[in-house]
This record gives C-alpha cells, sequence and structure tokens, in this order.
C-alpha cells in the first residue's frame, strides 16, 4: 500500500504545500492499481495530476467539510463534468454530513445543482446536531441517530473552554467504528472524530499486504482516534496546533499527537496539517517528548509504502 502526500498545509494552503490531501493506492491481485483521494484541500486537486490522472481516481474520502479540506471537490466536478473527451461514471464519495448540500454551498450556483457526477455516501457523525438517519437520502453508514449515542459528542459552546479535557465528555462507545467501506483491495473504515464540525477519523487496511495506516482528519483526543490508531504501520496525524494552545475539542498539538502513537503502538507517525506559521521543529520535538518510535514532519510530495 502507497501513501502519497499532495498537501499537509493546517487550515490553508501554504508556501509550502497546498492543503490537507493523500493518495492512497494498492495493486489488487489481478494487477490493477486501485487509487482513493483523502480530502481535497486548496490547491490539491492541480497537485493530485503530478502524481496520478485524475481521471484513475475510485473513490474520494473526506474528513470533514471544512473547506481547508474539500475545497478542491469543486475542482473535481469541473474536470468530470466538463472534460471534452471522457464520460465519467459518478465517482463514490464518502464524508460525514449531506455532501451534495455542502458542494452546493461552495459552489454557489444553484441550489438545486444534482452534482451527478459524484455519488454521495454519508457516515453519520452529526456532532450533536439532531438529523435524521438519512439526509437526502444518503446512506447512513454508522447505522445510528445522534440519539443513540452520537448526540453529546461536542457542542459548540464547548469549544475553547480553557482546561476542559476534552476527550472527557465522550463516553467509551463512539469508539465504535462506522461502517467499513470496501474499494478493490482497501478497506476504509470510519471512526468518530472530536471536532468543531461532523468529522471522522479513517482507518485504511490493505486486503492484500495487510498494511494499516490511520488518518485523524482534524480532531481532539478522543475514544474514535485512539480506536482507530490502534496498533497501524504508519499513524498520520494532525497537529493543527502546539501545546502552547489552550484550547481543546478542535486539534491535537504534537504532544497530544506523540501521546496518540505511543498509546496506540504505531510503527511510525507522521506529523500533518501543521499551520504556516508554526516552526517545524515544534510540533516535532513535541511529539518526540512521548513517542519513542519514528516521527517525521509530512512533506508535499512524500511517499511512504507500507506492507510486504
Amino acid at each position: 500500500m502507497k501513501l502519497t502526500v499532495i498537501g499537509c498545509t493546517g487550515s490553508m494552503s501554504g508556501p509550502l504545500a497546498p492543503g490537507s490531501s493523500y493518495l492512497v493506492q494498492e495493486i489488487d491481485e489481478q494487477g490493477r492499481e486501485w487509487s482513493i483521494v483523502v480530502d481535497l484541500g486548496p490547491g490539491a486537486f492541480g497537485n493530485l495530476w503530478n502524481y496520478t490522472s485524475p481521471q484513475k481516481i475510485d473513490a474520494l474520502f473526506f474528513s470533514h467539510w471544512h473547506a481547508d479540506h474539500c475545497s478542491d471537490a469543486l475542482s473535481m466536478h469541473v474536470y468530470r463534468r466538463w472534460h471534452p473527451r471522457i464520460t465519467f461514471e459518478p465517482l463514490p464519495v464518502y464524508s460525514p454530513g449531506n455532501g451534495l448540500e455542502r458542494l452546493r454551498q461552495l459552489d454557489g450556483f444553484s441550489k438545486d445543482d444534482a452534482f451527478n457526477e459524484f455519488i454521495f455516501h454519508d457516515f453519520g457523525v452529526h456532532n450533536g446536531i439532531k438529523v435524521a438517519d438519512e439526509v437526502h437520502g444518503q446512506d447512513n453508514l454508522f447505522g445510528k441517530t445522534a440519539s443513540e449515542g452520537t448526540a453529546n459528542i461536542h457542542l459548540q459552546s464547548d469549544i475553547c473552554n480553557e482546561g476542559v479535557a476534552a476527550d472527557n465528555r465522550l463516553s467509551d462507545d463512539l469508539s465504535t467504528p462506522g461502517a467499513p467501506i470496501t474499494i478493490g483491495p482497501l478497506r476504509i473504515i470510519p471512526y468518530q472524530a472530536l471536532h468543531t464540525v461532523p468529522a471522522v477519523s479513517l482507518r485504511i487496511e490493505s486486503l492484500i499486504s495487510h498494511a494499516v495506516l490511520t488518518y485523524t482528519g482534524d480532531t481532539d483526543m478522543c475514544p474514535g482516534v485512539r480506536a482507530a490508531a490502534k496498533d497501524v504501520d504508519l499513524l498520520l496525524s494532525e497537529a493543527g496546533f502546539t501545546d502552547d494552545d489552550p484550547c481543546r475539542g478542535v486539534h491535537l498539538s504534537g504532544v497530544r499527537a506523540g501521546q496518540l502513537a505511543a498509546e496506540g503502538e504505531v510503527g511510525q507517525l507522521v506529523l500533518t496539517h501543521i499551520q504556516p506559521w508554526t516552526d517545524l521543529q515544534v510540533p516535532l520535538n513535541e511529539a518526540r517528548s512521548v513517542f519513542q518510535g519514528k516521527v517525521k514532519i509530512a512533506q508535499m510530495g512524500d511517499i511512504f509504502q507500507l506492507g510486504d
């Protein structure tokens, strides 16, 4: 299984890389290469062309619908709708919340655009917002309503309460994963994350090499990300904050990412989603202070080969 860093700047595009985006690929037993893209932040779609053709993508996954993780979904939409020589089949899109409605908001052209280039699937993570199991006909892959355990994940009024241990507000049942999705030889398992909007961490397993990686997405420490990170070969962890930031319930710091890696006994830790104004050495040193394994800062174009 191969992981390629398409973009890794935190909260925006930056001088060294586009916003968050990661290409995961695996070759099946018949020799066919399967490719998924996880997040498409600002500038990521253009950079994706440097590593594979966009027409070869088999599915899109979004950790959440903040613009710094999804704005270039519109570029993929335009590419697939208006390409003069290729007629595309609809591309599966997996996300927490209503992906169709979010793309309509980003596009701003028509509230009735069906975005037929995509088939939307909802993970069913709703972060305290009471919603039905189905949102505009989308599948709910967690198979439960907000009243069945997701309603108290995290409320807007709780954000940035200095000194509040965010993950203490979560109950242990939130470590239960959602339904796995299989894309060729890849199995993707969503876990509920702790952020300001509905969000997931994604555990990605190769059915060929049995390699496992977890992408935290944007999250603070919580039962879901702890479960997702257990015993993985590579933990791709955001470190949007440093330990000097008192805000909780939004991002991990280098220290908390290191703690997550140590608790999960991961093979290696790769820190991503670092703000462009942050000295990269700060989260790196923070993580190394609590995790004794291999740690590096994600850089655009990094390639990690996992498994046999």
